[in-house]
């Protein structure tokens, strides 16, 4: 249902993509019979769906039943690629999703490529000394410079329990650690329910049912969690999406699920290791946990940069606009490279190609600009590819739409404010159409500055003189050679 009259509404839709691509979304609200401009009512949204496989670091302190269920959780996701590295004894580590079996071989990486290769990472119940300082700084730097994402899950020895006040990762976390004089507190093996916040209801990782009463039902259902990190609270700039449910009205209520953004990227804190409860105390059909992680997973990973990376102004362009391209390039340890030979690939629906390089924009580090005309509508597939030499920095995708536009006729309501200003700023005047009476009178002669009123005699102008007497002669003549004169 439309809001009533001035009331501004968002209405949220669920829906998947059985196949990979650029995919053409169109959304259409039936018009009144009496409405104007109909044009509006319609709709497009251009929208690349991939299938890749993010891959997401997974590190953990000690064998926890949070680690086996959420390995399972995510197990049979084809588009998740989940790398864990458990920690058995010092210096002693068991890994599993590994695509190379040298990978992590000496434990958590050491160096920025190798930990900026991911693009999430979750670090389980390990205290801050299992790190060396360059190693924690670095994984600020993964938040901070390349983008990507961090969770941190609670545990005896995670968060201040574990030792992360006065650490690099301390500005990270989207919750206080420091408690004051009064000391760290311990693990709290207290049980308890979760409450969503108003926000929560509507995250894509809380959402359980596309339905809001369905959403809540789902939520009431879950089973109680065992053990919190005590925390100071959320940052003023992070997000609480669940707290632990207390009596109604209560303010304050200690932090279970929060996030914020650091930098390019982003940190989320989920200061329990018990969601494992939710598959065991449910029925064996119930996916709430399953669900949960995927969404948690998805979540993190959704919006994390490439190296090489793509972007247009707008998804769609009318046929006769010029299509700008923005490209950003970073090398593995996410250093914008101002020296690259940059090249962008256009292949139009007719599945001719063209070529276009791009040049580097001397105002913003690592950023190349090119611009191209279709000449065909349709969908185009731009394919951007970086070098440094003989070294490749990476490939990029992103589609554009050439069709006809129906912009103009979008937010085609009266906006008076901006008339006024603008008939203030060009030394005019606004009008309504009380006012339009006074129109013809005012528009004889506007005075804007660049303007003057000079009267002449008609005499003391002779062309124009000569030109009147000229005239008047000639139907003198004419009338006197035809007898009316």
């Amino acid at each position: 249902m439309l809001g009533s009259d001035g009331e501004v509404r968002t209405h949220k839709v669920s829906f998947s993509s059985e196949t990979a691509g650029a995919k053409i979304f169109s959304f259409r609200i039936e018009p009144f019979a009496d409405e104007v401009i109909k044009e509006n009512n319609d709709s497009d949204t251009l929208v690349r769906v991939e299938d890749e496989k993010p891959p997401i670091l997974y590190t953990e302190g000690e064998p926890r039943w949070e680690y086996g269920f959420v390995r399972r959780s995510v197990g049979d996701d084809k588009n998740l690629h989940l790398v864990t590295l458990l920690r058995q004894a010092d210096g002693k580590f068991f890994r599993q999703g590994l695509e190379d079996p040298a990978v992590l071989e000496k434990g958590f990486p050491a160096d920025k490529p190798e930990l900026f290769g991911y693009k999430g990472l979750i670090l389980g119940s390990v205290e801050a000394s299992f790190f060396t300082f360059d190693q924690l700084r670095t994984i600020a730097d993964f938040v901070g410079q390349r983008g990507g994402s961090l969770l941190v899950l609670g545990g005896k020895n995670s968060l201040a329990q574990g030792g992360y006040v006065n650490t690099p990762l301390e500005d990270v976390l989207p919750v206080n650690l420091r408690f004051g004089a009064g000391g760290v507190p311990a693990y709290q093996d207290l049980e308890y329910k979760v409450r969503l916040t108003g926000y929560g209801m509507q995250h894509p990782v809380t959402r359980l049912a596309a339905a809001d009463d369905e959403n809540r039902k789902r939520w009431a259902a879950v089973p109680s969690l065992v053990g919190l990190n005590p925390t100071v609270g959320a940052k003023p700039g992070a997000t609480v999406l669940a707290s632990v449910a207390g009596p109604e009205g209560r303010t304050g209520s200690p932090v279970v699920l929060a996030f914020q953004r650091f930098g390019r990227g982003r940190a989320a804190v989920l200061a329990t290791a018990s969601t494992w409860r939710w598959k065991m105390e449910l029925d064996h059909r119930d996916n709430t946990h399953e669900l949960f992680w995927k969404q948690m997973l998805r979540w993190l990973v959704s919006e994390v940069p490439d190296p090489v990376s793509i972007e247009t102004e707008k998804h769609s362009f009318a046929l006769e606009e010029s299509v700008e391209l923005r490209a950003e390039v970073n090398d593995s340890s996410f250093i914008h490279q101002n020296n690259a030979a940059v090249t962008a690939e256009i292949k139009a629906p007719s599945g001719r190609t063209t070529t276009v390089p791009l040049a580097w924009d001397v105002r913003h580090e690592g950023q190349y600009l090119a611009s191209f005309k279709p000449v065909d509508e349709g969908i185009h597939e731009v394919t951007v590819t970086a070098t440094q030499g003989s070294r490749s920095l990476g490939t990029a995708r992103a589609n554009v739409r050439i069709a006809d536009s129906t912009e103009e006729y979008h937010g085609a309501a009266l906006n008076a404010g901006l008339l006024k200003r603008l008939a203030a700023d060009t030394k005019g005047r606004y009008y309504t159409p009380a006012d339009l009476r006074t129109l013809p009178e005012d528009i004889s002669f506007v005075d804007n500055g660049a303007s003057r009123v000079e009267e002449r005699d008609l005499w003391d102008m002779p062309v124009l003189f000569l030109l009147l007497v000229a005239l008047m002669s000639t139907e003198w003549v004419a009338r006197k050679r035809k007898g009316l004169a």
